[in-house]
């Protein structure tokens, strides 16, 4: 299931819940987990869920068999027809989701999976995608695929 949100005052409640979220488990992390987190400049301020002129909230049904699975393949799907489309997002997973349910009605036995935040990019976006021979290996662990012979 998908809610495709539009209305700034929702879009205001779930980003105040998440930053509260994230802040909490900032506090929290461990110094190791600190320290990447601001190597990655990764913060608790969440501004892309009200700049963005839509959020997807992306769903599964508790009880459906492989719900996560697929579910995020279909994640996957939405995010290469949003980048076909010349629109930017990012994957952003809340851990703690329950405010978000209760503000958005979504039923128990829904879960929210991610959150979309979609629109135009405010900048170039930067391609730092690794190439294939840094992701995959030929045959066996540790022997790198240097192409794909057809």
């Amino acid at each position: 299931m998908f809610i495709v949100v539009s209305d700034a005052r929702l879009k205001q409640r779930i980003r105040k819940e998440c930053e509260r979220i994230e802040r909490s488990f900032h506090r929290k992390a461990p110094e190791w987990m600190k320290e990447w987190l601001r190597e990655k400049k990764i913060t608790p301020t969440k501004k892309f869920l009200t700049e963005a002129p839509y959020l997807i909230v992306v769903c599964s049904e508790r009880t459906a068999v492989y719900h996560v699975q697929s579910v995020w393949l279909s994640i996957g799907y939405m995010l290469l027809a949003i980048e076909e489309e010349g629109l930017a997002t990012v994957t952003y997973t809340p851990s703690r989701t329950a405010r978000i349910r209760e503000v958005l009605k979504i039923p128990d036995r829904y879960m929210v999976e991610a959150v979309l935040p979609v629109g135009y990019p405010a900048e170039t976006p930067v391609k730092n995608r690794r190439g294939l021979s840094e992701l995959a290996y030929s045959n066996t662990w540790g022997r790198r695929l240097r192409e794909l012979p057809l």
